[in-house]
């Protein structure tokens, strides 16, 4: 009998500090969202590749509480009859392209954290919401899978949403599994798709470089 282990990487950004909603039972008399009290907390956000995995969703969510991270930014999750699995929550809500017979990228967000999902940037590899921080600043987080199948990276979708929050002057975080190697994010070597990734890597706009060519 041979048995196989998932390799699930897993990284965690710097923490952003997010007005988080206290928790309260909507119903007849309740007050609005807005009329909520606010709190305000600093969560971290980690990008992860689940390989198809359910144990991997487990862990990752079993995590997601443990560790109080405010996102979670995933590449190939476990999809069963065209939906995710393993990932929802009561304190959370998984966002992914509902048309898509079988996503490969989802963004996991605590219940507690205002935010709309961007839907000209929702497909089957890209996924990308926009929240706003205690500090009121609005800021852009997204989950990209780049197809291992085309010659070069990011693809077009990817592109249009890093001209985006350049545009509207957005801090993106963006998290992705590209098949792209460079060694500015730890790579041993460079290919023809890290070099094209690390060119169209947001700069000043933006809250940092893609996370690229760590799932090789």
């Amino acid at each position: 009998m041979t048995s196989t282990t998932t390799q699930m990487t897993f990284t965690i950004s710097t923490g952003i500090r997010f007005p988080l909603k206290q928790q309260q039972r909507r119903g007849r008399g309740s007050l609005p969202p807005r009329a909520h009290s606010m709190m305000a907390d600093v969560m971290e956000i980690a990008e992860v590749n689940l390989h198809h995995a359910a144990a991997a969703s487990a862990v990752i969510t079993s995590r997601l509480t443990a560790e109080k991270l405010g996102a979670l930014l995933i590449q190939e999750p476990w999809v069963y009859k065209g939906e995710i699995k393993g990932l929802k929550t009561e304190a959370n809500k998984v966002i992914w392209d509902l048309s898509s017979e079988r996503p490969r990228t989802c963004i996991v967000v605590r219940s507690n954290i205002d935010f709309f999902c961007i839907s000209e940037f929702l497909t089957q590899d890209l996924v990308a919401v926009q929240a706003r921080d205690t500090e009121g600043k609005d800021l852009v987080l997204a989950s990209a899978y780049f197809p291992g199948k085309t010659a070069t990276a990011p693809p077009e979708a990817v592109e249009r949403l890093v001209e985006h929050c350049k545009r509207h002057k957005l801090p993106l975080i963006i998290g992705c599994d590209a098949n792209a190697h460079h060694t500015e994010w730890g790579s041993t070597d460079c290919n023809a798709r890290g070099g094209a990734a690390f060119t169209a890597s947001p700069d000043s706009a933006a809250e940092g470089k893609p996370r690229i060519g760590v799932h090789p």
